[in-house]
């Protein structure tokens, strides 16, 4: 059984053009093992936490990261992972800016080059791969307006806590045929915003990461210690240890807030205006 929501036997529908250097790609053996593959084909060893990623069986994913624990590059695989045993599908990767969704657009171009995968952009969109096998993979624009009208098999959103909800909402109604998964990941931004609701909702449907920088073997006590020391206590946390925190700036936290509200006290506008 695959590890997505669709049958691997769709690799038979694969054009008959398509190059040489897909056959072992292609084996339907690492269908089922997109860390083997990645390891395999792309030459990243993932480390116990990224395999997890990759492994994972739910359609919809949240990764909470530190900065620098390397979820473009892991997710990117998993994106490509994806497309290649998915023929004809169509991924739709979004981020806060243009500049930013072609980060994991990069990415993957590495990773053509290290397959051998002849890329074309897909027609109409001069940020998007063209797979051989006909699979599309589309950066869009951060703009509500111009990400309707799509049908997406696959839902990325990169820095997804730096998103407009709009965009968000825009975006999840292009698998309303497909079922297909989607995969946000981001550092926290503030208690505010789709992902911080996906992330504090329990019965999100959403599996949810949680990865601190001290979980990162790449990262090191010496460096974490310089940082917090440049950033601020409140930035640190919320960079590094995944915490949700209400900016420097703020005059009052949702902490705060929730505090000062006595849920004994009936507000004044929910009582009769007349007797």
């Amino acid at each position: 059984m695959s590890i997505y929501p669709f049958s691997v036997s769709s690799l038979r529908n694969l054009p008959r053009s398509a190059p040489s250097a897909l056959a072992q790609p292609l084996h339907p053996s690492h269908a089922h093992d997109p860390a083997l593959w990645t390891r395999t084909f792309l030459g990243i060893v993932p480390d116990p936490l990224q395999t997890d990623v990759l492994q994972a069986a739910e359609p919809n994913l949240l990764l909470n990261c530190s900065r620098q624990w390397g979820k473009t590059t892991i997710i990117a695989a998993k994106t490509l992972h994806f497309a290649l045993f998915h023929p004809n599908s169509t991924t739709l990767v979004a981020a806060p800016s243009e500049r930013q969704s072609l980060i994991l657009l990069r990415r993957l171009q590495n990773f053509f080059s290290r397959l051998s995968l002849k890329i074309a952009p897909v027609p109409g969109f001069p940020f998007s791969s063209l797979l051989p096998n006909g699979s599309e993979i589309i950066a869009l624009p951060a703009s509500a307006d111009t990400t309707r009208g799509f049908t997406a098999h696959l839902l990325v959103f990169d820095e997804a806590a730096r998103i407009p909800d709009q965009i968000f909402h825009a975006l999840a109604p292009t698998r309303a045929t497909t079922a297909g998964p989607v995969w946000l990941l981001s550092t926290p931004n503030g208690p505010s915003g789709f992902f911080y609701d996906i992330w504090e909702d329990p019965n999100s449907g959403f599996r949810r990461f949680r990865i601190p920088a001290s979980d990162c073997p790449r990262i090191t006590p010496d460096f974490l210690a310089t940082e917090r020391l440049i950033l601020g206590d409140v930035m640190f946390r919320q960079e590094y240890h995944c915490e949700f925190l209400a900016g420097p700036h703020t005059l009052l936290s949702l902490e705060v807030l929730e505090a000062a509200i006595d849920p004994n006290v009936m507000p004044y506008f929910l009582e009769p205006l007349w007797n």
